[in-house]
C-alpha cells in the first residue's frame, strides 16, 4: 500500500484551502461594504477558477488512483449536535417537493406516475442532488436542494464541496433564514478547515445579526471564540445564550451544559 506524501496532491489541495479562504473572505468585505460589486465579481471569478482547475486535477488524480489509493482517515472532530435544523426547517421541509418538481421536469416516466409521491432524502444520493442542481440552476427554489446537500457535506467534513454550494447560495440573495445558516456554515469552516479565528468569528457574528437566537450559530460562536481564541469568558454568555432556545433536543442541551460548565470555570475547550 502507497502511504507516500504525494507533494502535488498537498500543493493543489492548498490551493482549494487558501481559495475558499480568499472567497469567504471577499464575501465578508462585500457584506461590510468594503469592495464594490465589479472589483469584487473580478476576484470572485479568479478565486473560483484557481480553485475548479485545483478541484479538477485532484478528481482526476482520485479516478487514476481508485484501486490503490487509500481511503485517507476522517479527520477527528467534534460532533454538532446543536439544533442545526432548528433555523432551517423553513425552508429545508420543502427541498424534497421542490426536488420532485424539478427532477418530474426532467424525467418525462416519472411524470404522472405513482413515483409523484413524497421522496425519502435517504433515499437520494450526493450525486443526484448534484445532477438536478446543474440541470435546473435557474429554478429559483434550487437554493433548498443547494442547502440539503451542502449540509451533507458540511456534516461529513466535506468543505471543499460543501463551500461553493454555500457560496452560489449566498449570491443569490437568500431569505434571511438561509443566509444565516449559511454564513454560520461558511463560519465554521473557515475556522474548523484553516484555523481562522477572526474570520471565522465574523462571519458567524453576520448571521447573529440577522438571527441573534440561532442556537447552532451562537455555539459555534462560543467554541471559535473559546477554542480558537483561547478565550472561556467569551463562550459562556454565548453557550448560555443558546441553551435559552426551548427547541433544542437533549443531546445537543446536554452537551452544551457540558460545556458550560468548563468555560465557566476558566477551564479549556475539548
Amino acid at each position: 500500500m502507497n502511504t507516500a506524501i504525494d507533494p502535488r496532491r498537498l500543493h493543489l489541495e492548498e490551493t482549494v484551502a487558501q481559495a475558499n479562504r480568499d472567497l469567504a473572505e471577499l464575501e465578508a468585505q462585500v457584506s461590510g461594504g468594503e469592495i464594490d460589486p465589479e472589483t469584487a465579481a473580478e476576484l470572485r471569478a479568479t478565486y473560483e477558477a484557481e480553485r475548479d482547475q485545483a478541484l479538477r486535477i485532484l478528481a482526476e488524480m482520485d479516478q487514476v488512483a481508485a484501486d490503490d489509493e487509500p481511503a485517507r482517515p476522517e479527520r477527528s472532530r467534534r460532533r454538532i449536535v446543536v439544533g442545526a435544523l432548528i433555523l432551517v426547517t423553513a425552508f429545508g421541509t420543502a427541498v424534497f417537493s421542490v426536488m420532485r418538481t424539478v427532477t418530474d421536469r426532467n424525467n418525462p416516466a416519472l411524470q404522472g406516475s405513482a413515483a409523484s409521491g413524497p421522496i425519502d432524502p435517504d433515499s437520494v444520493s450526493n450525486e443526484t442532488l448534484e445532477a438536478v442542481i446543474a440541470a435546473n440552476l435557474d429554478n429559483p427554489q434550487i437554493n433548498g436542494m443547494r442547502f440539503a446537500l451542502a449540509d451533507r457535506y458540511f456534516e461529513a467534513g466535506d468543505y471543499a464541496k460543501a463551500f461553493p454550494h454555500l457560496q452560489a447560495i449566498l449570491e443569490s440573495d437568500p431569505p434571511p433564514e438561509m443566509a444565516a445558516a449559511t454564513l454560520v456554515r461558511l463560519g465554521w469552516m473557515v475556522y474548523d478547515g484553516n484555523q481562522e479565528v477572526e474570520l471565522a468569528a465574523s462571519l458567524i457574528r453576520q448571521a447573529l445579526d440577522i438571527a441573534p437566537d440561532y442556537p447552532l450559530g451562537l455555539y459555534l460562536l462560543a467554541r471559535v471564540e473559546w477554542c480558537g481564541g483561547g478565550d472561556p469568558n467569551a463562550a459562556v454568555p454565548l453557550l448560555e445564550r443558546a441553551l435559552a432556545n426551548p427547541e433544542i433536543d437533549a443531546d445537543s442541551r446536554s452537551v452544551i451544559e457540558a460545556d458550560l460548565a468548563v468555560a465557566r470555570a476558566g477551564g479549556s475547550c475539548s
